[in-house]
C-alpha cells in the first residue's frame, strides 16, 4: 500500500484526536492518536520514513499531555487562592504522574520544573495561612517562627528575584506580627508606668525595644523605634526627677553622703537614656548638683599634699613623698566620684600629675642614689634604694602591670644584679686564667644563685645562660687539662674501628635478610659515632663561642660538617644539621643580644647554607621560621634606636629567606607578619618625621608603606597630614578620602580632611566633613570651631557665631573661639559684647594679649573719655542752644 492511502487512513484519527484536545478530552485524544501510530505500524512496514511519521505523531502526543498539565495547574492555582491547599496538591501530584508520560525530555524536564514550583509556591501560601492564623489569635512568637521559615523557603525558590512580591508580603507580614507584638507591648507597659510602676513598665519597654529592632527596614520601623526611646527616655527621666528631689532633699538635710549616692544612681540612669538634649540636661543638671560638694571635699586634702611637697628637698623622705602621694591619692578617689565633665576631667587629670610628679621626684632621687652605690659596688645599699623607689611608684595611679614606672625600677634591679654578677663573673674570669678551675666553678655558682633575685626577664635568661655556658667552660677547661677530649677522641677512632670490622663480618653473612639487617645495624652504629663526635665538636664551638673566639667556632663548624658527609642515613644527617644550625642561630642571637647585628647576620647566613643541606621539609621550615624570627627582632630593635635604614634592610632580608618555605601556607603566613611590622615601622618613621616636619621624608616612608600594603589606614592618615604640611591641598584630601574610606569612624581624619578642603577654598566640602566628624563625636570642639571658621570664610556669620559658641560649650577656655566671636559682634556692631569676648580671649591666652591688650585698653579709655564729656555737657546742658 502506498504512503499516501496509508497516511489518508492515518488522518482521521489524527483530526479527531485534534478535536478531543480542544474539547479538553486528553485521554481519548491520546487514544485517538495511538490508534493511528498503530495504522502506521501495522500497514506500513514497507514504508522507509514509518518512523519519522511516528515521531510526528509522538510530539503530537506530548503536546497534549502538556496542554492536559497547563489546565491542571491553572486549576491548582485557584484551588490555591481559595486557600484549597489538599485539593491544590493533588492536582499537582496528578500532574506530575501524567508528566511522567512525555516522551520529550526537555519538555518533560520543564513541565516537572514548573509542576514543582507551583507545589512549592502551594506549600509557601498554605504556611502563610497557618501563620496569619496564629497572628490572628496572637501566638506571635509562632506566627514569627512560621513567618520566617516561610521566607527561608522564599528565598530559595525565587533566589534569582528577591525583590519578589511574595518575598515582600512576608517581609511584611513580619513587621505586623512584630508590630501587632510592640504595640501590645507598649500598652501594656503604658499602664504600668499610668500605676508608678516603672520597673515593670522599663522592662516591658526594653522588650518591645528588642522587637521594634527586629522588624525590617521601612519606615513602621523608625517610627517604633523613635516611639520606643521616648517613652524609656520618659521612664527614666521619671526616676531621675524622683532621685534628684530625693538628693536635694538629702543634702539640705546634711545627709550628704546620702545625698551624693542618690544623685550617683541618678546619673546612672540619666546614662543609661538614648542620646538627646534632656539626656545631656539631666546629667548637666546632676552634675552642677553633686560636683561642687565633692570639689569642696577635694580642695583641703589637695592642699594639705601640695603643702607636703613645698618642703624643701620633701623627695628625700620616702615618709614625705608617701604621705603626699596617699593624700592626693585620697583626692583623686573623691574626683573619680564626680559626675563626668570636663570639669571632672580637669580635677582628675590634675590629681594624676600630682601623683605621678610627686612619686617620679622621689624615684628618680633614689635612682640616682643607687646608681652611686653601684659605682662604689655597694650593691645591697643599690638595692635597698630601688626597692624604696619601687614602694613609692606603687601610689601611682595606674594599674601595676601597665604602670612603666614599676617596669623601669624592676629593671634597674635586674641591671645592678647584673653589675654584681659581672663583677663576680669577672674575678670567675680570673681565676680561669690563673686555671683554678675549681674555685672559678664555685665563683660562677654563687652568681648564678644572684639571678634568682632578679625579675623575670629576657635579660635573666640569656645571664642564665652566660652563667651556666661559663660553668661549662670551667668544667671543659677542668676536663681538657686533665687530656679528656683527647681521651674522648682516642675512643671514638676506636669504637669506629670496630665497628668497620663488625661491618666486613656483616658483608659476610649469606642470608640475604639477615646480612640486610646486620649491615644496617652497624651503619646505624658509625653514624651515632659522627654524631657523637659532631656534639662535641658543637660543645667546644659554643666553648669558643663563648670566650668570643667565632673564627675559631667557625672553623670547628667546618669540621663539623666534614662528619656530616661521612654519616649514611638521612634522619641522623638531618637531625646533626639541625644541632649545628641551632648553634649557628644561638650564636646569632648572642651576637643581636650586644647589639653586633653584622655578626649576627653572619652566623644566619652561615645557618641557611646549612639549612639548603637538610632534606626534611618540615626541619627546613622549622628552622626558617627561627631564622626569620631573629632577623625580624634585629629589625624591631633596630627600629626602637630610630634606626630605620638599617631596620628596613633586616625586613628586606626576612622576606627573602621567606622565599625558602616549602609549605606556600606558612611563607604566606610568615611574609604577612613580616609586611605587618614592616608597615608598622615605616608608619613609625612618617609620624617621627611628621613631627619634625620633614614632610617629604613622610612622603616616601609612607610610598613605600603603600607598596607593601595599601589596605592600612594610618598610612594614608600620615601621608595625608604630609600633604597638608606642604600646603599640597589637592593631595591631602585624596589620602584622606582613602583613610575615612578606610576607617569610616576616624573623627581625626574627617577633621584633618576639613581642613584641607577649608585650606584648598572647597568650604562646603570642609563643612560636610567637620559635620561627620561631630556626628562621630558631639563632643569634638576641634571639629566645631574648624566648621565655625568655614561659615566665618562664607560670611554667614550667625552659623559662625552658633558653633564658636557650641566649641565654647565643650571647651570654655578656647581663646581662638571667643576672640572670632568678638570679631563677629564687631561686624554687627554689638561693641560691648564684642569687647566683652576679647576681653576673655585676651585673658586665656598671652598671644593674643600681646597683639590686643592695648588697643582694648585704647578704646575703654575713649570710651571713659566719651562718658566723661557727656556728663560734662549734661551739667551745661542749660549753656546750650536748641
Amino acid at each position: 500500500m502506498g504512503k499516501a492511502k496509508i497516511l489518508k487512513k492515518v488522518k482521521p484519527y489524527l483530526k479527531e484526536g485534534d478535536k478531543l484536545k480542544e474539547k479538553k478530552e486528553y485521554e481519548e485524544a491520546v487514544r485517538s492518536y495511538r490508534e493511528g501510530i498503530s495504522i502506521l505500524r501495522i500497514k506500513g512496514t514497507d514504508l522507509e520514513d514509518r518512523e519519522e511519521e511516528v515521531e510526528k505523531i509522538m510530539d503530537l502526543i506530548d503536546k497534549a499531555y502538556s496542554s492536559q498539565i497547563d489546565d491542571i495547574i491553572e486549576n491548582a492555582e485557584k484551588l490555591r487562592e481559595k486557600q484549597d491547599f489538599t485539593e491544590s496538591n493533588n492536582a499537582l501530584k496528578a500532574a506530575l504522574e501524567i508528566s511522567y508520560n512525555i516522551r520529550d525530555e526537555n519538555l518533560r524536564y520543564s513541565k516537572t520544573e514548573e509542576i514543582n514550583h507551583q507545589t512549592s509556591l502551594t506549600e509557601l501560601e498554605e504556611l502563610i495561612q497557618s501563620g496569619k492564623v496564629a497572628l490572628k489569635n496572637q501566638n506571635f512568637n509562632d506566627a514569627i517562627d512560621i513567618f520566617k521559615e516561610t521566607l527561608k523557603d522564599a528565598k530559595k525558590i525565587f533566589s534569582s528575584d528577591l525583590d519578589n512580591k511574595l518575598i515582600q508580603e512576608i517581609k511584611l507580614l513580619i513587621n505586623k506580627t512584630y508590630n501587632e507584638n510592640f504595640n501590645g507591648l507598649v500598652a501594656e507597659a503604658d499602664d504600668f508606668f499610668k500605676n508608678n510602676k516603672p520597673k515593670e513598665a522599663l522592662e516591658l519597654y526594653k522588650v518591645a525595644e528588642d522587637i521594634a529592632r527586629e522588624m525590617y527596614s521601612s519606615e513602621l520601623k523608625d517610627i517604633n523605634m523613635t516611639k520606643i526611646k521616648t517613652k524609656i527616655n520618659e521612664v527614666y527621666i521619671s526616676q531621675i526627677l524622683t532621685l534628684i528631689d530625693k538628693g536635694k532633699t538629702e543634702i539640705n538635710s546634711d545627709k550628704i553622703d546620702d545625698g551624693l549616692k542618690t544623685l550617683r544612681e541618678a546619673y546612672h540612669l540619666a546614662s543609661d537614656m538614648f542620646d538627646s538634649e534632656e539626656k545631656k540636661n539631666y546629667i548637666d543638671q546632676i552634675s552642677n548638683l553633686a560636683n561642687p560638694i565633692l570639689i569642696k571635699r577635694i580642695k583641703p586634702i589637695q592642699n594639705e599634699g601640695e603643702k607636703l611637697i613645698k618642703q624643701e628637698n620633701y623627695e628625700e623622705s620616702i615618709k614625705i613623698v608617701q604621705e603626699a602621694a596617699k593624700t592626693f591619692t585620697n583626692a583623686l578617689n573623691i574626683a573619680e566620684k564626680m559626675i563626668e565633665s570636663s570639669e571632672k576631667d580637669r580635677y582628675v587629670e590634675k590629681l594624676d600629675d600630682l601623683i605621678n610628679e610627686t612619686c617620679t621626684s622621689g624615684i628618680n632621687i633614689r635612682i640616682n642614689k643607687s646608681k652611686d652605690y653601684v659605682n662604689e659596688e655597694s650593691y645591697d645599699k643599690a638595692i635597698s634604694e630601688m626597692y624604696s623607689a619601687l614602694s613609692i611608684a606603687k601610689n601611682m595611679p595606674c594599674a601595676e602591670d601597665d604602670n612603666i614606672e614599676i617596669e623601669k625600677i624592676k629593671d634597674s634591679i635586674n641591671q645592678i644584679y647584673l653589675a654584681e654578677i659581672d663583677s663576680i663573673v669577672k674575678e670567675g674570669k680570673n681565676l680561669l686564667v690563673e686555671k683554678k678551675f675549681e674555685e672559678a666553678r664555685k665563683i660562677f655558682s654563687d652568681a648564678l644563685s644572684i639571678t634568682n633575685k632578679m625579675y623575670l626577664s629576657k635579660e635573666m635568661d640569656r645571664q642564665v645562660s652566660r652563667i651556666k655556658n661559663l660553668l661549662y667552660k670551667a668544667e671543659m677547661k677542668q676536663v681538657v687539662s686533665d687530656g679528656f677530649i683527647e681521651e674522648e677522641q682516642m675512643k671514638f677512632e676506636e669504637k669506629l674501628e670496630e665497628l668497620k670490622k663488625e661491618l666486613e663480618k656483616a658483608e659476610l653473612i649469606t642470608d640475604p635478610e639477615e646480612r640486610n639487617k646486620k649491615i644496617s645495624d652497624v651503619k646505624h652504629l658509625i653514624d651515632n659515632v659522627y654524631a657523637d663526635q659532631i656534639n662535641l665538636l658543637i660543645e667546644q664551638c659554643k666553648k669558643r663561642a663563648d670566650e668570643g673566639e667565632f673564627e675559631t667556632s667557625m672553623d670547628l663548624f667546618k669540621k663539623a660538617l666534614k662528619f656530616i658527609d661521612l654519616i649514611e642515613y638521612l634522619v641522623v644527617k638531618d637531625n646533626q644539621l639541625v644541632k649545628i644550625s641551632n648553634a649557628n642561630i644561638s650564636f646569632s642571637v648572642l651576637s643581636g643580644n650586644k647589639r653586633n647585628y653584622s655578626k649576627g647576620i653572619e652566623f644566619l647566613d652561615e645557618a641557611l647554607k646549612i639549612i639548603d643541606k637538610i632534606e626534611n621539609p618540615k626541619l627546613i621550615d622549622e628552622q626558617i621560621v627561627k631564622t626569620i624570627k631573629i632577623i625580624k627582632d634585629f629589625g624591631i630593635e633596630l627600629a626602637k634606636a630610630e634606626k630605620f635604614k638599617e631596620c628596613y634592610e633586616k625586613f628586606d632580608k626576612a622576606l627573602e629567606v621567606s622565599k625558602k618555605f616549602n609549605n606556600s601556607d606558612l611563607e604566606r603566613q610568615k611574609q604577612e607578619d613580616i609586611l605587618e611590622v614592616y608597615v608598622r615601622e615605616l608608619n613609625n618613621e612618617a609620624l617621627i618625621q611628621l613631627k619634625n616636619k620633614n614632610y617629604e621624608h613622610t612622603l616616601e616612608s609612607c610610598k613605600k608603606a603603600i607598596e607593601l600594603d595599601d589596605s592600612i589606614q594610618k598610612t594614608y592618615f600620615l601621608f595625608g597630614n604630609a600633604y597638608l604640611g606642604l600646603n599640597q591641598f589637592k593631595e591631602a584630601i585624596d589620602k584622606y578620602e582613602k583613610a575615612v574610606e578606610l576607617s569610616p569612624e576616624d573623627k581625626q581624619a574627617w577633621n584633618n580632611m576639613g581642613l584641607a578642603q577649608e585650606f584648598g577654598e572647597q568650604l562646603d566640602s570642609a563643612i560636610k566633613s567637620f559635620e561627620k566628624a561631630v556626628e562621630l563625636d558631639d563632643t569634638f570642639s576641634e571639629a566645631w570651631y574648624n566648621m565655625a571658621n568655614c561659615y566665618f570664610l562664607k560670611k554667614d556669620l550667625d552659623n559662625a557665631e552658633k558653633f564658636y559658641e557650641k566649641s565654647l560649650e565643650i571647651y570654655p577656655d578656647y581663646a581662638n573661639s571667643r576672640l572670632f566671636i568678638g570679631e563677629i559682634k564687631f561686624k554687627k556692631k554689638n561693641y560691648d559684647s564684642a569687647l566683652e569676648y576679647v576681653k576673655k580671649a585676651i585673658e586665656l591666652d598671652d598671644r593674643i594679649s600681646s597683639e590686643l591688650k592695648n588697643l582694648v585698653g585704647t578704646y575703654e579709655n575713649t570710651l571713659h573719655s566719651i562718658n566723661e564729656k557727656l556728663s560734662e555737657l549734661f551739667k551745661k546742658r542749660e549753656d546750650i542752644k536748641i
